[in-house]
């Protein structure tokens, strides 16, 4: 999503909410792009919240505005949001999981992303993201000094992405980042 211009998405988000003002999939992607600019949080989760609102088992809405409570540092709010989710979904665990690892992850809290992309290993080992959880998980865990465990991860993500037609991380970013720990 890097490179779009977000305030251009919301407002024209907004004029297809005035025409049609509950649409559940508007008010989502609204709050997805409010997510991304600075001051947009608040928004965002009222979006979700509005989305859920019309449809309180709209699993997508939970798990979004998880993220944008991750977002705002505020984790026991996320926590019950990702919970309700996997509640209405108990498929859907890989992916809540995964999505929180990832925001742990991007926002610095990499014993969180640990702990959550092991469970989404757990809930669904042999799943399409495994290579991307191991990715993420190995990245983490170098971020903490744990350089073995974490070439290991980068070792398993390259044996799952030869099985993949899209890759998230490539060989060589895998190799790279497998080598630098066994440096360190």
């Amino acid at each position: 999503m890097s490179g779009k211009n977000y305030a251009a998405v919301i407002a024209e988000l907004t004029a297809q909410l005035k025409t049609n003002p509950n649409d559940g999939e508007l008010l989502i992607k609204r709050g997805n792009a409010y997510t991304h600019i600075d001051g947009g949080l608040n928004h965002a989760i009222e979006d979700f919240t509005r989305a859920l609102t019309l449809n309180p088992y709209d699993v997508v809405a939970y798990a979004r505005r998880a993220h944008a409570y991750i977002l705002k540092g505020e984790d026991d709010k996320a926590e019950t949001d990702y919970a309700e989710a996997l509640n209405l979904s108990p498929l859907s665990a890989a992916g809540c999981f995964f999505d929180s690892g990832v925001t742990y992850f991007d926002i610095g809290k990499y014993d969180k992303a640990i702990a959550n992309l092991n469970r989404s290993l757990e809930s669904n080992p042999s799943n399409a993201l495994a290579a991307m959880i191991y990715g993420y998980r190995g990245l983490a865990l170098r971020k903490i000094g744990q350089h073995d465990k974490a070439a290991e991860d980068f070792t398993e993500a390259l044996r799952l992405n030869k099985l993949l037609a899209v890759k998230f991380f490539s060989d060589e970013e895998l190799k790279s980042y497998r080598a630098q720990c066994l440096d360190d």
